[in-house]
């Protein structure tokens, strides 16, 4: 079971809204490996873990995040593809950097 650090939505539940402090996931919610992996690390769309193992202490938290933080940066959307292209946090591609940045801001803001 994990604990919710920082408030977020599961797009991937319905639209279920998850507050600080909660347990993750929702009773009778089924989560792959991989989901847990990115949620409690910095490859979401928040770019900074979500939910940690429960029983932990917030301090503990803190040094992990910073730790994992500086072993492995969060990558930088949109990142600059061949042909004009550029690749967004939700793997989708956008041509033209202008509409890429605007795409990625409007992904961050959801």
């Amino acid at each position: 079971m994990y604990r919710v650090v920082k408030a977020f939505t599961d797009l991937l539940d319905g639209g279920r809204v998850y507050r600080e402090g909660d347990a993750f996931p929702a009773e009778g919610a089924e989560v792959s490996e991989a989901r847990l992996d990115e949620l409690s690390g910095y490859q979401n769309r928040h770019r900074e873990p979500l939910i940690v193992l429960a029983g932990k202490k917030p301090e503990d938290d803190k040094k992990e995040a910073v730790n994992e933080q500086e072993g492995e940066a969060p990558a930088e959307f949109p990142k600059a593809l061949p042909g004009g292209y550029y690749e967004l946090s939700d793997g989708s591609k956008v041509k033209g950097k202008a509409a890429a940045e605007q795409a990625e801001k409007d992904l961050m803001l959801s």
